[in-house]
């Protein structure tokens, strides 16, 4: 695994930036159009467009400070309904992925709510053509767990992610891989149990145990 925190926050930053590009140019084509046109039919679609593009940008800034940002403990706890809100605000922008929770327990320690964020982020990245993704929360005892299926018709979780994820060593990082280099991280810095399913199973089931 690549130690150096300097190429890894890098990768992060790129990772955000390349998500984030998309509706930021969206916007700014709209105030381009806005000061060109005057057609009161085509700046009202404008609007429409740049609102959309606006809501965009605050879904995916939300979704990224919960999975990228820093501070919390195993003490600290997030209500779960709220990293819902989160990570279903996030997937409002991908229409073809179908989002189902089971949720026991009322909220998370920090650290798991992130993991659970970059669940989220690398089973919906291997849904190339849409799908399901189902989310299992269980914080009613003693240990916390999560568990993020990933079910499509083409499912991409190649070796890199999966050596990545259980903290090997990958010759090459990249925006692609690096939320699995991540999720690697969180689960040793905080005493996390990762679990993947088989290479050889037809769909992605990403999970984690922690003692609460």
């Amino acid at each position: 695994m690549r130690d150096d925190p300097f190429d890894f926050a890098g990768l992060l930053c790129a990772r955000l930036c390349h998500d984030l590009l998309g509706p930021v140019g969206a916007l700014g084509n709209g105030l381009e159009l806005l000061a060109l046109d005057q057609d009161p039919a085509m700046r009202r679609q404008t609007l429409e467009l740049m609102t959309s593009s606006s809501a965009a940008v605050a879904a995916k800034l939300k979704f990224f400070r919960l999975a990228f940002g820093t501070g919390g403990d195993m003490a600290q706890r997030l209500p779960i309904t709220g990293v819902q809100t989160v990570i279903n605000d996030f997937y409002a922008l991908r229409p073809n992925i179908r989002l189902g929770w089971v949720v026991n327990g009322v909220d998370l320690p920090h650290p798991m709510a992130r993991l659970l964020a970059v669940f989220a982020m690398l089973a919906g990245d291997a849904l190339l053509r849409g799908g399901d993704l189902d989310i299992a929360v269980d914080h009613t005892g003693p240990a916390s767990e999560i568990v993020v299926r990933a079910a499509g018709e083409r499912i991409a979780f190649d070796a890199e992610h999966r050596l990545a994820m259980e903290g090997g060593s990958v010759p090459y990082f990249d925006t692609r891989t690096v939320p699995a280099q991540l999720a690697a991280r969180l689960a040793d810095r905080f005493g996390m149990t990762l679990q993947i399913s088989p290479p050889e199973s037809a769909k992605l089931l990403l999970g984690a145990t922690a003692q609460s």
